[in-house]
């Protein structure tokens, strides 16, 4: 559960500032925002559920570059998904599962680099390209 500083008035609000970007090549690994969870999503809990994944469990990380990925299991425990906040932190801009074989992954540009938020044990990974 998120400190009761992190009550949100309205939508949630991240505790943690932006990462720095990793250098082409490289890539870091994001903190869980404590201020991000469950206890934080309002009104898209029952959405999320609807779409297969288990709301309960869902868990936000330090943004990069404005960009605010969460991860979450699937309901029918097959896996797990990223999601990345719509622009105006209105719901969700993009949802990926994990496919057989490969992690889940979502790809945005940024300043004309390209960058991948991987789900690596209980993480989000970020690369850029």
């Amino acid at each position: 559960m998120p400190p009761e500083w992190c009550e949100p008035s309205d939508f949630p609000r991240a505790w943690l500032p932006d990462a720095t970007l990793p250098a082409p090549g490289e890539h870091i690994a994001l903190a869980p925002d404590p201020c991000l969870s469950v206890k934080s999503l309002l009104g898209s809990y029952a959405w999320l559920e609807d779409q297969g994944i288990d709301a309960d469990l869902i868990q936000g990380f330090q943004s990069v570059a404005g960009i605010e990925p969460w991860i979450a299991p699937l309901a029918d425990g097959s896996g797990g998904c990223i999601l990345i906040r719509a622009d105006d932190r209105n719901g969700w801009g993009m949802i990926a599962c994990d496919s057989p074989g490969a992690p889940a992954m979502i790809e945005q540009t940024v300043d004309g680099s390209t960058l991948r938020f991987v789900t690596e044990n209980g993480v989000v990974g970020v690369y850029i390209t």
